[in-house]
């Protein structure tokens, strides 16, 4: 330990591993939001109405860290960043949030194994896109670049194996 106190050796250990124990923790958050959208679901609930109670609890989750952390270093709202905003805002809304999702979940035309996969392999495809139109400068001989690729192909092999993988059933709710 080097002479550091307990307590900082304990708060340098937690700084190394806190990354990880958020990835962990929001994948652990998806499967638990898919589980409690299912249910929601199956129980008679709106797609949109699922959707607009998740952006409803995500806006006062974040918006008060939003404004506390982020107030002095926000660029000041101009008409065109405004209307970029509201477009955004409708189509994540309708087309690239998880909507689709929901609707496949809705009709059990899909099961909440696949869309958290699904989700998973979001920043692969989006690195991917972004390598087509060479908005991603790709160096086979640099690190950074071959790490890029190795996780984007880990990415895609795992989703592929969550979803083809033929396992015993977990009904967490019993249809009726």
């Amino acid at each position: 330990m080097g002479g550091q106190t307990p307590y900082a050796a304990l708060r340098n250990m937690f700084n190394k591993v806190k990354p990880y124990l958020s990835m962990v923790s929001l994948q652990f958050g998806y499967a638990g939001m898919f589980i409690i959208s299912m249910v929601s679901l199956k129980h008679g609930m709106s797609n949109f109405i699922l959707a607009t109670y998740r952006h409803l609890a995500a806006i006062i989750i974040i918006a008060p860290f939003a404004f506390l952390l982020e107030r002095k270093i926000r660029p000041k709202m101009t008409l065109p960043i405004f209307l970029m905003i509201v477009i955004l805002g409708f189509l994540d809304y309708i087309l690239l949030d998880h909507n689709p999702l929901f609707v496949l979940l809705y009709y059990n035309l899909t099961s909440a194994t696949y869309a958290s996969a699904f989700l998973n392999i979001i920043p692969a495809v989006t690195f991917i896109m972004a390598m087509i139109f060479r908005l991603e400068k790709i160096n086979v001989k640099k690190i950074r670049s071959m790490a890029k690729i190795i996780g984007t192909a880990i990415t895609v092999m795992g989703a592929m194996v969550m979803t083809l993988y033929k396992g015993p059933i977990i009904d967490f709710v019993k249809s009726t």
